[in-house]
């Protein structure tokens, strides 16, 4: 519930929270997705990104450039480290990945950069600590339901290397 109260805080409030500053300007997409990913078949699930959504087959993208702040994100360089981390090497090193997910999904959720990462890392801890992911995407990818009523949660497992959870703008799960 407190997480609940923290992101919506955020999402919808041009308030100061934890000293970050909220330039949040509301947008018209619909929902968000929490893209999880595994490395190989036997790595845990990590954060590929939060993209903002119109629906499953439209999305806003690069809505405005930027470059990552080093000294900012330096600050939860650990937590990104752990929860957050380049699976491909043509990619380059995690600081090339989260520059391109920012640039790319962060960039148009109106969070700045150090909200998007730590609120991003809150969602996955959160569903992480409530075991929705393992019912959602699955340990082995050995599931067998239909991806519209995983547990009646409202995701998208590809069952190879990604999972999508998806979340109503007040960070609450599309169910």
């Amino acid at each position: 519930m407190i997480l609940h109260i923290l992101l919506y805080s955020t999402l919808f409030n041009n308030v100061n929270v934890n000293g970050i500053e909220n330039d949040r300007i509301f947008t018209d997409y619909n929902y968000f997705d929490l893209a999880l990913k595994k490395c190989d078949v036997n790595s845990d699930w990590s954060i590929h990104g939060l993209w903002p959504e119109y629906d499953s087959q439209h999305w806003p993208q690069f809505c405005k450039p930027t470059k990552l702040n080093h000294k900012e994100i330096s600050k939860i360089e650990d937590s990104l480290n752990k929860y957050w981390y380049s699976c491909d090497n043509n990619i380059g090193n995690n600081w090339s990945f989260w520059n391109h997910e920012y640039s790319k999904h962060g960039t148009c959720t109106g969070f700045n950069q150090t909200q998007y990462f730590v609120v991003t890392i809150q969602l996955f801890k959160w569903v992480q600590r409530n075991g929705i992911i393992n019912k959602v995407c699955g340990k082995d990818n050995d599931l067998n339901f239909p991806n519209d009523q995983c547990y009646g949660i409202n995701a998208y497992n590809d069952w190879n290397n990604q999972c999508l959870i998806h979340f109503n703008l007040n960070m609450t799960l599309r169910i």
